[in-house]
């Protein structure tokens, strides 16, 4: 096996969420495997914190502040992007919110707002940037997705009817970009710890049944998805396409 299946040197790398959590570690990984990587999120302080983390900062970085739900940025932004000779080959699909309110107390302002960010930006961001990819015969385009778009759960219904579609909207890119050069795949995570789940982490008790529900012990880290995703943006995966890998501990193989 040679170590150049797993480089990503020459490659331009696009990763939205990346101001933190799973979106910074993602950047991390793939600047550190030769990537140059393009940081999109909306907020300028967060991407520069993540561009100063970068692994190798010899490498060039991009920071777009680029809000995901508006379709009319993200068709200039990949335009333009093409038209100067700097379209991404690979693309992470990492923005998202969760709205954990019950069903019957949700709104469907809210539904929207979960849908949009989780599953629009999604198919938009990935309409947009695979133009460049199939004229060029190659492309990455990486969904996270969640486990929660193998399962259900309560108060939690816009999220987990989002990341159902985004696992969808993978099978059904990997079937038509594949013979164009650009696989698709998703990553579906257990239960990371973020900043934007440390009161769960923090409530022993929650904390406690997480461990012994998942068969490796513990919560998953940020760098456990990262390395997933670099696996499937590199040549080595070449004949991956379609696939939703599971990055859970083994929670879903036992419950």
């Amino acid at each position: 096996m040679s170590a150049s299946a797993f480089s990503l040197q020459g490659r331009r790398a696009f990763v939205s969420g990346a101001s933190r959590g799973i979106g910074r570690a993602i950047a991390c990984a793939l600047n550190d495997a030769g990537a140059t990587t393009v940081l999109c999120g909306r907020g300028r302080q967060g991407l520069e914190q993540t561009a100063a983390r970068l692994p190798n900062p010899a490498i060039p970085t991009d920071i777009v502040e680029l809000d995901v739900t508006r379709e009319s940025d993200v068709i200039d932004y990949f335009r333009e992007a093409r038209e100067a000779g700097r379209a991404p080959d690979i693309v992470v699909n990492n923005a998202g919110i969760i709205n954990r309110s019950k069903f019957l107390d949700s709104t469907t302002d809210g539904w929207r707002q979960v849908l949009d960010v989780n599953l629009n930006a999604a198919y938009v961001i990935s309409r947009e940037a695979s133009r460049a990819m199939v004229a060029a015969r190659f492309g990455r385009i990486i969904m996270i997705a969640s486990i929660l778009s193998l399962q259900g759960k309560r108060a939690a219904t816009a999220y987990t009817a989002s990341k159902h579609g985004v696992l969808g909207l993978t099978r059904a890119l990997a079937a038509e970009l594949g013979p164009e050069g650009v696989t698709v795949n998703a990553v579906c995570p257990g239960y990371i710890r973020t900043d934007i789940n440390v009161t769960l982490q923090q409530d022993t008790a929650f904390d406690a049944k997480i461990c012994a529900a998942t068969p490796v012990g513990r919560w998953g880290m940020p760098e456990d998805v990262a390395h997933a995703v670099l696996f499937l943006a590199t040549s080595g995966a070449s004949y991956v396409n379609g696939h939703a890998l599971v990055v859970d501990g083994g929670m879903t193989a036992t419950h």
